[in-house]
């Protein structure tokens, strides 16, 4: 029996913002947010990264699989994205700056179990 492989989609965010800033025209705000997060969560598979590369790997990735990760760990990320993922128990990975650039924290989250990874941006 072959195995089936299904592409993975990882959605990646920079801000999630109170308010439509003219200046962020990508960035969602927090009601937009909410709405992709709940219709993801409700038509989706929802894996931290490193499950979703796992079960890639093994061949069990489900279609229909997404990733949430965010890039430079913006604190609206902590004040307006994190509350709305927890609501839905989707998972997510953070990536924080610190040290300006010459290090960086990667931050994967699962709701049940939590990840922490160190490495290069």
């Amino acid at each position: 029996m072959a195995i089936r492989e299904y592409p993975l989609a990882i959605l990646y965010f920079h801000r999630v913002l109170p308010q439509k800033d003219p200046f962020l025209p990508d960035d969602p705000t927090a009601e937009e947010f909410e709405d992709l997060i709940k219709t993801i969560s409700q038509y989706y598979s929802t894996y931290t990264i490193s499950k979703a590369l796992e079960l890639q790997s093994l061949g069990n990735l489900p279609k229909l699989s997404v990733c949430i990760s965010f890039d430079d760990g913006y604190a609206d990320n902590y004040t307006h994205a994190l509350p709305i993922l927890q609501k839905y128990g989707v998972p997510w990975h953070f990536l924080c700056d610190l040290q300006r650039h010459s290090r960086w924290l990667s931050l994967e989250r699962h709701p049940v179990k939590p990840y922490k990874k160190y490495g290069c941006h």
